[in-house]
């Protein structure tokens, strides 16, 4: 079986790559379709349909309509244009794409409405590769979607599939030892072994380490106080290579200190302060569970909020202030947003 590699990271089966090299293989080599239509209408369509079929007819019996006359059986026999029809007619079930007419090149082409790039690819030798990349794309997609609907394990991959930052190590494990690597693989997919976890039995659901009384995997990662020894090495680690990256020039760098000449207590996590342009800049972080998109959104409405009182104060003493707050999901998601602050 061939793989192909998804927005979210995983390797994507192909179970249905047969029906796309089915329909290169049937028409990627045929001549133009000018010099095939009297062929095709003496011997697949007309046969079907009992008359002689216009270029509407042709498509229509392409994508594998068999709605009224060509429902009926008639015997046919096999061919280029019936094996064409087979396949649309399987595909047409996964991902909706379907043969029509282009009537600016007098030529027939599949129309795949999941990819919003190419929305018509005509059928030539000249557009075998892009056909191949555009059906391709578009099972990936319907893969991906499947996966974003269901219940758990949708909630890591709505998030992950954004950006592709998320998934870097994932294809080929860079930068992450193969038990790291195997655990992340697995809890995406919610199938760690929890007591929350498991569902067909009717069982005791407490975590074994504190006794909440639901585990499950954000409780594990970011709840249960016997595992916050782990919490604070996975939040330096963030912020110290986040500090290194600031060049000098930006201003004087302070990390996890209230700001002086203020009586708040609040510490941001990194304070950037260039007297010479009264400008701060607060940088926050924070590692939710990626229980979906609206998670990120409300914990970075949470950083916000949290040092506005302070931003206001620094703003009375005649400072420009930026809040800022880095997202990264417990799992190595990566909000797309994190991008106006690494910048």
């Amino acid at each position: 079986m061939n793989w192909y590699t998804s927005c979210t990271g995983r390797p994507v089966p192909m179970s249905l790559e047969w029906m796309i090299c089915a329909t290169l293989r049937d028409h990627s080599h045929l001549p133009p379709f000018e010099e095939h239509h009297g062929e095709c209408s003496a011997g697949c369509v007309k046969k079907q349909i009992t008359r002689t079929p216009s270029n509407q007819d042709v498509t229509t019996y392409m994508s594998g309509s068999l709605e009224g006359e060509f429902g009926r059986d008639r015997g046919d026999f096999a061919s280029h244009w019936t094996h064409a029809h087979n396949t649309m007619l399987r595909l047409e079930k996964h991902i909706g794409c379907c043969w029509t007419w282009c009537e600016e090149h007098l030529e027939l082409g599949v129309l795949v409405p999941q990819v919003k790039n190419t929305e018509c690819t005509i059928i030539t030798p000249r557009a075998r590769t892009m056909l191949e990349r555009t059906l391709k794309d578009a099972i990936c997609c319907q893969y991906v979607e499947n996966l974003k609907r269901k219940p758990d394990q949708g909630k890591a991959f709505e998030v992950t599939c954004k950006w592709d930052t998320s998934n870097h190590f994932l294809p080929r494990g860079s930068f992450t030892r193969f038990v790291d690597w195997k655990f992340i693989d697995r809890a995406r997919l919610n199938c760690i072994l929890l007591n929350g976890a498991i569902r067909h039995r009717n069982r005791d659901k407490r975590c074994r380490r504190c006794g909440y009384t639901n585990e499950t995997l954000p409780h594990v990662l970011c709840s249960c106080k016997p595992h916050s020894r782990a919490w604070q090495p996975r939040h330096n680690a963030i912020h110290d290579r986040l500090a290194r990256a600031i060049p000098p020039p930006m201003g004087k760098v302070a990390m996890n200190s209230a700001i002086t000449g203020t009586n708040s207590q609040l510490r941001p996590d990194i304070v950037i302060t260039n007297e010479d342009r009264k400008k701060i800049s607060m940088v926050d972080f924070t590692m939710p569970f990626k229980n979906r998109t609206p998670a990120f959104h409300d914990a970075r409405a949470q950083k916000v909020e949290k040092y506005g009182p302070l931003a206001k104060t620094l703003r009375a003493k005649g400072y420009r202030v930026q809040k800022h707050a880095l997202i990264i999901g417990a799992l190595g998601a990566w909000d797309s947003s994190n991008e106006q602050v690494v910048s």
